[in-house]
């Protein structure tokens, strides 16, 4: 028994160092797709910084829209990461399968990947974020920063965990591409952002990425505390504060924990949408 366990744990690491040096190779062969990859990130900070205005993290209409769109961004980027990463290597995957592939080792290689390209677009789209545009100093876990990469990096896992389970289903790339766009409109509507969550809508943002992500960002920035356009007409309004965006940790890591939550469902389905998907081809 403790044999046949050594031997599957070795099995294991050793796939997961060949898949991995397999991938950094691919990629360090392909200059285009490094480009895409990492170039995306602070090409979108960039442009962001052409629309905002002095008003940024002063005004409660405009802060939230910008953050909207950087979670939207976030989750656009994290799609694009895995969409065809299992799809396109479908040939290849059935013949390695047939011949004994780890298939955990397979999607673990994935996820080590998806999660170290996070961790850089992240911290390309916030920092380059930052060097363009005024960003406040403080923050919730540590300042803004921090807590702002932490959240980027979060939202851009969790959606390529999504993309890959897409990835996993897809028959072959061409279908997968079509996804991104269609998966995107409904962390459009149900992020709390185009339209209020109240009733069936409520519900349906429970499930959706866009809507924890935006709280997230919006919590680290204090929402609740920023001043509405209504304010600038009527100075003595007071505009009644937001549950979504308490400013506090413990609401913080709520929404953290829910986005990881998230990714991991996202990661095992993929694993056995995969697993039931190669078991029918043999």
């Amino acid at each position: 028994m403790w044999i046949v366990k050594g031997r599957v744990k070795k099995s294991f690491f050793k796939h997961l160092i060949t898949l991995l040096k397999r991938k950094v190779n691919l990629l360090i062969n392909n200059k285009q797709q490094l480009l895409l990859l990492f170039g995306q990130a602070p090409l979108i900070a960039v442009l962001l910084s052409f629309v905002v205005t002095n008003n940024l993290f002063y005004s409660y209409e405009e802060t939230k829209a910008i953050l909207f769109t950087i979670s939207t961004a976030a989750i656009w980027i994290g799609l694009l990461n895995s969409i065809q990463e299992i799809c396109k290597e479908k040939v290849i995957l059935d013949k390695e399968y047939m011949s004994n592939l780890s298939l955990p080792a397979y999607v673990a290689s994935k996820m080590l990947y998806l999660l170290v390209l996070a961790i850089i677009q992240a911290f390309l789209l916030v920092t380059a974020f930052v060097l363009v545009v005024d960003v406040p100093e403080s923050g919730l876990l540590y300042n803004w920063y921090f807590d702002s990469i932490l959240i980027v990096f979060s939202t851009i896992l969790s959606a390529s965990t999504m993309g890959l389970l897409v990835s996993a289903i897809a028959k072959d790339s061409s279908v997968a591409m079509v996804m991104p766009t269609l998966l995107l409109v409904p962390q459009l509507l149900f992020s709390g952002m185009l339209f209020p969550l109240n009733g069936l809508v409520e519900v349906i943002s429970h499930f959706i990425l866009s809507r924890w992500s935006v709280e997230a960002l919006g919590t680290v920035n204090d929402l609740n505390s920023l001043v509405g356009a209504i304010q600038e007409v009527i100075p003595g309004y007071v505009r009644e504060a937001e549950s979504y965006y308490e400013f506090s940790i413990s609401h913080l890591n709520h929404d953290l924990t829910i986005i990881t939550a998230m990714s991991l469902i996202f990661i095992f389905a993929s694993y056995y949408a995969l697993k039931i998907r190669l078991e029918k081809g043999k």
